[in-house]
């Protein structure tokens, strides 16, 4: 089996579920949103944002350490609940 033959599978997996959940009156976009908003995903992406603000100034020698921070809070507020779970 390829990889072509898994993302296939994958896909088709994807589409059934979705149109299972359409057919239970369940709106998937509405649910990703939701997720994507929630404290979970705050919490997941500000470690994932602090780790990636800590290697980028870690690699230019936190020299560029507030445009690196004013591009972290960008992202920040773009996922999650719009808090800071730090």
């Amino acid at each position: 089996m390829g990889l072509d033959d898994i993302f296939d599978k994958a896909k088709d997996a994807v589409e059934d579920i979705a149109e299972k959940a359409k057919g239970a009156g369940i709106d998937l976009g509405e649910k990703a949103e939701e997720l994507l908003h929630s404290e979970q995903a705050e919490k997941i992406s500000d470690s994932l944002l602090d780790a990636g603000e800590k290697a980028a100034n870690s690699v230019t020698g936190g020299k560029f350490a507030q445009q690196v921070s004013d591009v972290r809070d960008g992202i920040d507020g773009q996922v999650g609940d719009g808090g800071d779970a730090k």
